[in-house]
This record gives structure tokens, sequence and C-alpha cells, in this order.
């Protein structure tokens, strides 16, 4: 909302208080002496800001070189507003918008930003905005028609937020120069704090932002919210501190308009007000009204120092002063306490308990009081502080009263303020009604993307004891929904399900609480034995089709230790017969998904038929953000078994469909499998910036971003950084475990295998493979469990114990014989080449390796093909036979030259050594660093130069590679450098002709 620099919004949560009879007013004077009094209008603040210059230079400055971002920081009475309130008057950093976020919010999302947006009015009616801009129309309907049409829905609500805070940038842009500010951002939803960190992350080249806040009460996530920006954005941080006494000598003289004040009385305001100007103001307003200032020889002091005892802090001098007013008056000003925000005249006068006197006269009096100010027709506390004194110094049962008065008026209003009503329902001890209103006003937030606040909601209802049992089951569903909506961490989202008794409940209620509870075991990576024991709890009760097939996805699942596959595979017939009775494409091609996904995971070649299905029925063009993830999770799955090229096409066709539904979390969720899969194939240019990128996004999620932290870990110990990567993918795999995904736990254990060989710790590597082993024994994953087969036969040799090893290859080749695993072709005999080493056949060992390297090869695998002809290499080195010696140097030049042309440095060191240690030269190429692609363009470039070509600024480019804007700058200039151009253009036409020769083979 925008507020009037004299509005203070905000409250704190009413507790009670005892009662407080009317004083009577004194009048006391002193002969000879001029008395100071505020009655009949005097002001009460000072007339122009003090004591503040330092910081209203600093907050002036930093505004006027956009693009900025401010941080004013400080204790409630601090002054954060009127610091505020001076920059509009004094700046000339183009327009201020002020919006403040309140402590009783609406069930609607981005409210401070959208007050800002309607009171802009008329102004939007002449901007140039696109289609996107549409977006805002149901979330400001006041100025709706102003807007362009609304776009046609979108199917995930996280899109929906990013495409409605592409349309709030759209609106900045068109303002110009501008300074958007936020004042109490510690009382912000979320949708808001997320709006704050994307305007930070790149805002718009005229725009400066302003966000207050108190520094005791705001969270990490507030904090967080403008911690990352880029280098070239301005940061200031301006934190206001208590005034000294000087500071209140300075700030008394100017709302007394004196000259001089005496030096003991503003020590002694300093001290009793904490040196909040604030505090000190109303101060000063009880002392007027008292008639004990006086002023001797020019200079105000208090009337017998020693004899008045002014209480510190805010609450008695505000009190006194609203016991001077008429009956009708405080009843007024009581009235104002407790709506806590801006009221309308009808309103405030609807809360108002009987008045005794003509009610024009009364607001008139606690107006000249200076209590209250009129801001634009609504009247309002003028701080936060004094509303919370009156507040809690009226009598409970009158309180009571008034909340119920209040919520009667505030329904009324054409434009109902929910948060407002249900807020007062609550004080007023009107139950029924406020489950109801509460309940609706989830309901609200949940239809307009908002499941913060509707898990908030939900969840302080749910809390409620006097809730009857079938409507706390159904406020349980929907809390579970919305909590899970928000894309976070559930612990505390099981736990409070799991203490809702499903006694008294109707069976469908019953159903879909147990469904949600499963629901959220899964997302919160609980154990999956239980996960499975909720989905069998939940199912006999369902009616719905949906939540019936969700259930059994839960159950078709292969992650519950113990349970057969033909059970798991049982289920995936049952869903695929019910997937006609499911109505609308997406959520069959999503159930469809589910089922190519289990079955491909398990090896079953029946996935292939199913992803062809699923690919005809969407034309290769999935829309529905659950369409999307089905491509997603088949490509995921399909790429952990070793079908990278399905993967690869899968995936193409999932990113560019989370682009064109502008589904932006998804779109981050499949750029990190493609993450994953690039560093399988190999394409390792520029990929641990990208994973960085990529992992800021996820930052409040580790499931989530499990691949990109097995990535992270295998880069770095592929290039020798053995420490992080060791801690890094120890703690990936506790996780993975945890939550049952036994898929990718191979991935990520063959690394941290590997690892302990590279270390020289085959103890620890043996240890690492036997528990890994028995993790995998009781699930059907034998699929992607080929993938650390190599890595565990090796430990095991070199701990000695070959035996281990051969049994291991037995059982893992029995348990994957006639399933659709192409990693097989390559994976067993990699195996078979260390027990064969290590039962001392060398020339069978170095058969083995090539073998393994050519299925690596087929595979599109250069660093696992990279290490099997190290390990071939090697062994021929081992013999005496001069042709096999020869044949091994080959093979070690060969690994070297995979090894350094993926930037996998540890690895080259490692094979550079064993070459040496076997007589072998070594080239001068191969003692260190990455192999350059000398006059080509590396694909890197290639991809760059390419989208130069096309138009795309460096911003554009490095946000659609997921690159820093330095890298993309680095790479162009390469790129133009080898292509012997100057020039974006001549980047063009340089690329529609004869290039092949410029560029490089991934």
């Amino acid at each position: 909302m925008a507020v009037n620099e004299e509005v203070w919004h905000g409250s704190t949560e009413p507790g009670p208080k005892p009662g407080r009879d009317r004083a009577g007013a004194d009048t006391a004077g002193s002969a000879g002496a001029k008395t100071g009094n505020i009655a009949g209008g005097k002001r009460v603040v000072a007339p122009s800001m003090v004591g503040r210059a330092e910081e209203s230079a600093a907050l002036t400055t930093a505004v006027s070189t956009p693009p900025a971002i401010v941080v004013v920081e400080g204790e409630a009475g601090i002054g954060k507003t009127r610091l505020i309130s001076e920059l509009r008057v004094r700046s000339d950093a183009g327009r201020v918008l002020v919006g403040s976020c309140r402590r009783i919010r609406e069930p609607f999302p981005l409210g401070p930003v959208m007050e800002v947006v309607k009171d802009l009015g008329a102004e939007l009616r002449g901007m140039a905005l696109s289609p996107v801009a549409g977006a805002l129309r149901p979330l400001v309907p006041e100025v709706a028609d102003l807007l362009p049409p609304q776009p046609l829905a979108l199917d995930d609500r996280d899109a929906e937020r990013h495409r409605v805070f592409r349309a709030l940038m759209e609106v900045l842009v068109g303002l110009g120069r501008t300074v958007l500010v936020l004042e109490d951002l510690h009382w912000a939803d979320d949708h808001t704090l997320d709006f704050v960190s994307y305007v930070v992350s790149d805002p718009p080249p005229m725009l400066s932002m302003v966000v207050t806040y108190r520094d005791g009460e705001a969270t990490a996530q507030v904090r967080a919210a403008t911690a990352k920006m880029p280098a070239s954005v301005t940061r200031t941080h301006v934190h206001l501190t208590a005034f000294d006494v000087a500071q209140t000598k300075e700030l008394t003289a100017a709302v007394l308009g004196a000259d001089a004040v005496s030096q003991a009385f503003a020590a002694h305001l300093c001290e009793r007000a904490s040196g909040l100007p604030f505090a000190i103001e109303e101060l000063l307003a009880l002392l007027q009204t008292r008639g004990t200032l006086v002023q001797h020889d020019g200079v105000w002091e208090r009337k017998d120092i020693d004899q008045l005892e002014v209480p510190s802090g805010i609450r008695d001098p505000v009190l006194e002063r609203v016991s001077r007013l008429s009956d009708d008056a405080r009843a007024m000003v009581e009235a104002a306490a407790v709506l806590q925000l801006p009221a309308t005249w009808g309103v405030l006068m609807g809360t108002c308990r009987t008045l005794h006197d003509d009610a024009g006269l009364a607001l008139e009096e606690v107006l000249e009081s200076r209590l209250l100010v009129d801001h634009a027709g609504s009247v309002a506390f003028r701080h936060a502080l004094a509303a919370q004194a009156v507040y809690e110094d009226i009598a409970s049962p009158r309180r009571q009263d008034l909340h119920s008065r209040a919520a009667d008026a505030l329904s009324g209003l054409s434009s109902r303020p929910r948060g407002q009503v249900t807020h007062h329902l609550r004080y007023a001890g009107r139950l029924a009604e406020l489950a109801e209103a509460a309940e609706l006003d989830a309901d609200q937030a949940g239809r307009l993307g908002h499941h913060d606040e509707a898990m908030r909601l939900l969840q302080d209802l749910l809390r409620e004891e006097w809730l009857e049992p079938e409507q706390r089951g159904r406020v349980a569903v929907k809390f579970g929904s919305a909590a899970i909506r928000t894309m976070r961490p559930v612990d505390e989202t099981v736990e409070l399900l799991s203490q809702v008794s499903v006694d008294g409940l109707s069976p469908e209620t019953r159903g879909e609480l147990n469904l949600i509870r499963a629901v959220a075991l899964a997302h919160a990576g609980a154990d999956a034995t239980l996960q499975r024991a909720q989905f069998i709890r939940a199912l006999p009760d369902l009616t719905n089709a949906i939540s019936i097939a969700q259930a059994m996805v839960g159950l078709a699942a292969p992650i519950a230790p113990g349970v057969p596959l033909a059970e798991h595979k049982r289920w995936l017939r049952r869903l695929v017969e019910i997937v006609p009775s499911i109505d609308g494409r997406a959520w069959q091609v999503a159930l469809l998904g589910k089922v190519a996904m289990v079955q491909v995971a398990v090896g079953d070649a029946q996935w292939r038929a199913m992803t062809v299905r699923i690919r005809q029925q969407t034309g290769d063009t999935p829309r529905h953000f659950a369409e999307v993830n089905a491509f997603h999770s088949v490509a995921q799955n399909a790429y952990y078994a070793g079908h990278h090229n399905v993967a690869d096409q899968l995936l193409a066709i999932a990113l560019e469909g989370a682009i064109d539904g502008e589904n932006r979390h998804r779109e981050l969720l499949v750029r990190a499998t493609r993450s994953l899969l690039d560093h399988g194939v190999g394409y390792w240019a520029d990929l641990d910036e990208r994973i960085s990128v990529l992992i800021n996004h996820f930052d409040r999620d580790a499931f989530e971003r499990r691949e990109l932290d097995l990535v992270a870990g295998c880069l770095a110990a592929a290039r020798g950084d053995v420490g992080s990567a060791n801690q890094a993918l120890r703690k990936l795999v506790k996780r993975l475990e945890k939550a049952g995904a036994f898929d990718l736990i191979p991935l990520a254990a063959n690394a941290l295998i590997r690892l302990a060989l590279g270390c020289g710790d085959a103890a620890r590597a043996a240890s690492e493979s036997r528990r890994l082993a028995d993790t995998l024994k009781p699930v059907p994953f034998e699929v992607s469990a080929l993938r650390a087969l190599p890595a565990m036969c090796a430990a095991m040799t070199a701990d000695q114990q070959p035996g281990q090893a051969q049994e291991l290859l037995a059982h893992w080749s029995r348990r994957s014989r006639g399933l659709d695993a192409p990693y097989a072709a390559a994976a067993v005999p990699h195996a078979r080449g260390f027990i064969a080493g290590a039962t001392g056949s060398p020339f069978a060992a170095a058969r083995h390796f090539f073998a393994a390297a050519e299925g690596y090869d087929r595979l599109s695998c250069p660093y696992e093909a990279a290490q099997a002809r190290e390990e071939a290499g090697t062994w021929l080195l081992k013999t005496d036979a001069p042709t096999a010696r020869t044949q091994g140097e080959e093979t070690l030049h060969s690994a070297m030259t995979s090894y350094q042309r993926l930037g996998a440095t540890w690895d080259l060191a490692r094979t550079t050594r064993t070459a040496r240690a076997h007589g072998v030269r070594v080239p001068t190429a191969f003692r260190g660093g990455r192999r350059g692609y000398g006059n080509k363009l590396s694909p890197q470039e290639l991809k760059v130069a390419e989208m130069a070509a096309g138009g795309k600024t460096n911003k554009e480019i490095a946000a659609g590679l997921f690159l820093s804007v330095n890298t993309v700058k680095r790479h162009l200039a390469a790129g133009m450098r080898k292509l012997d151009v100057h020039s974006r253009q001549a980047i063009a036409d340089r690329l529609t002709g004869p290039t092949k020769d410029r560029v490089s083979e991934k």
C-alpha cells in the first residue's frame, strides 16, 4: 500500500491488560513562564527530519544511481518511515512508490506490490505493456480494465507466479526512473519475498528498490531476499540506531519550535525514551498536554524535574494522552486500536461503541490530538506502538465486543478484506464463523497460487482444539496439499498431519487424509516402508479417480525393501487399466509417465512402447505441467539405466514444454537432469558453473538438487578436490538412502568408491561397496546398480578379496539377465577386467577392459571409456610382450587425451604417474591443463556464437545457458577471434557459410 509519511502501519499480537480509569487534566502552570501545549492542533512531530543527515544522504545517493538496492534496518519507532518520507520529498531519483507489508495479511499474493500497482490508476493505460501484463488482472481488479486482456491460465502455479513477476517488471520498466519502497518487510508473505529476490537478481536499469524491516524481527529468509545481486547493482545498508542526547536535544527543539533546550531535559528524555525518536515525540506531547514544559530565558525545561515521574517507553505517555480525551473521542481511539490498520470513516464508526455526541466532533478531537492521522479518507494511528499501547489497555470484554463490531463493519464492505475479517472473528470468539472464513480465505489464496499463505491460514486453523472432527480432517487435507505445493521441506507438515485423528471422519475424508500423509512422507524423504503402508491404508476409502491413481503410483514405485517386483508390476498393470477412466489428457499422460518411469528403472522393456504411447498422445508437445513431468521422469530413469539417446530426446521435449508453458520450476528440474546427462556423455564445458547457478535456485530443497549435488561431487573428484568431493558425496548418499532414491544411489556411491580407491584406501572402498550391495539387495534396481558394479569389483580386488568380487559379479549378472539394461554391455566386462587382473591374467584383463571401453563408446560415455582404457593400458604395460607394451602406451595416451579434454586433472595426473612408472614418455601436451580446441570453436563457444548471431544480448545468453555474463563475454571473444570477425552480424554471416572446419566435435 502506498502510505503517507505520517501513517505508521502494523501491530503486535494483542495480550490482556487491565483497564485504566480516565485521569483529569493537569492545568498547572508557572508564574512568569511560557507553558507549552499541543491541544488544538499543535504539532507533535518535527516539521523536518533531524538527526539522520548521514543516513538520509546515503539513501538519497544510492537511489540516485540506479539500479540500486537499499536496505533500511532498525527497531520499531526508530524512524524508518520518516526516513522514507524524507526521500519522497527530497529525492531527485524519479518517482517514489511506497507499499507497506501488514501484520494482518489478506489471502492475496504480493499485497504491498499490488497496492502500488493499484495506486497507479489511469497511468497504466498509457504504458506499452505486452500481453503478459494481463496476468495482473485478477490480482488488481480495481484497475483490471486498464491492463491487457488476461492470458490463458497456465497449468502450473509456479509458472503463473513467474509470469506475474514478469508482468510486474514490465510495469516497473514502463514507469521509467522509479524508486520502489517496500516497508516492514519482516511482515511480508513468501511471494513478496520471492519477488524481491527476483527483482534483486536482475533489476531494471532505471529502478532502485528500498526495503525496510525491523532488525529484531527479520528472519533469515527476509535478509536473504536482498543478499544475492549482480556486481553491477549498487547495494547500500542503512542501519538506524537510537538517538543520543545531542540528537534528542535537536529533535526536541524542532518539535517545540525552540532555539534552545536544556541539557538536563534532553538527557532525561533520551533516557526515558531509550533514544527512540517516536517515543521522544510522544513524551513531548504528554508533557505539553500536562503543561509541565516551561521556557526560562529562551530555554525549554521541565517543571519540577525531580518530582515528575515520566515512565520509560511509550505506553504511559500515550495512555495519559488518551485519558484526556472526551468519552466519544476515546471510544473512537479504542476502535482504531482494535482495527489496527487504516480504516474508512464508515468502518471506524461501525466499530465504535455507542457515541454520546456528534461523531464528527469526536473525530475532529482525535485528529487534533494527533493520536490518529487522516490519510486519503482513512484514519489510523501515527505508529503501531501507540495503537498497541491503547489496545492492551482496553478491558477484555470490551475488546472482544469491539473485535466483533469490527468484523461486522468490514464484512459490509463491497470489497471485503478477508484477512482482517478473519482476524477479528478470531478475537471476537466467533469460532464457527472463523472456521468458515479461514477456510474460504485459504481457498482464495490457493486459487491465486498463494500456497504459502493458504498453508499459514490452514495451519493456524488446524491448531485450534475446537474444530469438529470432519472439518479438521478436511482442513488437514487442504493444508497438506498447500504445504506440498510450496515445494519446501515438509517435516513439519508430516508432524502436524500425524496429529490429526481419523476417528469420526467420513470414509472419503479419511482416505484423502491418509493419502496426503503418504504423499507428505514421500516429499519428506521418510522411510519407504512407512510411505507404502500409508498408501495401502488410504486406498480402500478413496473415491476420486485421480486420488486412487495417486495411491497406486505410490504402491507401484519399487522403493520399499522386501516387496517383490511382481507386486509392483501388479500395481503398474492396474494403473494402465484405469488410465482411460481419468478425465483429461494431461493426467492420463502423467500416469503413463509414472508407469514408464518404473518400467525403465526395473529393466522392463515395455517402457519403450509406453514411451511411444506418451509421445504419440502428446505429439511431442507437452503443454500441461503434468505432461512435462511425464517426459522428465522417464528421461531421468532412462539416463540412470543407460538409455542416453532416448534420455536426450525426452529431456529436449520436456525442456521445450516447460519453457513454452512458463513453468520455471520444472524447467530448472529438467536442466538439473540435463546437467547429469551432460556429465555422463562428457559435455563438461562450463558444467561446474552451470550447476552452481542451478544449485542457487534449489538452496531451500536439498532433495530437489540431488542430481546437481552428484555432478558437483563428481566434478570435484575428477579435478582433484578430494576433501570437498568426499564430504559432498557422503552427505548425498545418506540423503538418498533416507529418501529411498535407490535408482540414483549407485551413481553417487560409484563416485565415492572410486574416490577412496584413488586415495589408496582399498579397505574403505571395499567397505563402501559392501554397504552399497546390502542397500540394493532388497530392491529391484539392478539396471542402475550396474553403474557401480565395476568400482565395487575394483574395490574388493584391491582389498585382496577377489572371491567376493566374483560373487558380486555373478549375483548382479544373474539379476540383470534378461533386463533392458544397455549399461550391462560395458559394466560387466569392466568388472570382469578387475577380477581377471587380480587372478593373474593380464591379457584377459586387458581384453575385458577393451570390450568395456568399446561398450562405453557406444553409450557416449567418454569418462568411463577413458577409465577402462587406462586399466587396459596399465595391464598391457605389466607384460613383457613388446607388441603389448606398444599397445599399452598408445592406450594410456588415448586415456590421457580423453582426461585432458574433459578437464579430469586428477585422473590425468594418476595416469601420467602410471605411465612414467612404466617408463612411458609423457608428451608435454599431457602435463596439466585441459586440452584446447585450437582455432576451432568449442561446443560452448558455438552455442554462444549462435545465440549472439540470433540477436541475443550477453545477459540473455547467460540466462539461457546458465552462465555468468563474464563467461559469455569470454566465449564470445574467443569465438570471434577464431572466426576472424569483429561484429555480431559478421558472426551470423560466418555461421551460415562453410564453417564446419571451424567447429570442433563435442
